[in-house]
């Protein structure tokens, strides 16, 4: 199977046009403020990921296979 392109997934994943709300919020974002959130998520995703392969008794938690 190849590697699909950029316009491939976006099509699996069916994208909503953009709405007049959604604009006026990106106007009020200043830059760097994404990138902060973006980070602070993955961190939380991270840790979280870390708690449940070290309390797992599963197959797939003890061998990291859930990542």
């Amino acid at each position: 199977m190849p590697i699909p392109t950029l316009a491939e997934k976006l099509q699996w994943l069916k994208p909503a046009p953009v709405t007049e709300f959604e604009r006026e919020c990106m106007k009020t974002v200043k830059p760097g403020e994404y990138e902060i959130g973006v980070q602070i998520t993955n961190d939380i995703l991270d840790e979280a990921m870390e708690i449940f392969v070290r309390s797992s008794r599963s197959y797939f938690g003890v061998s990291g296979d859930s990542r």
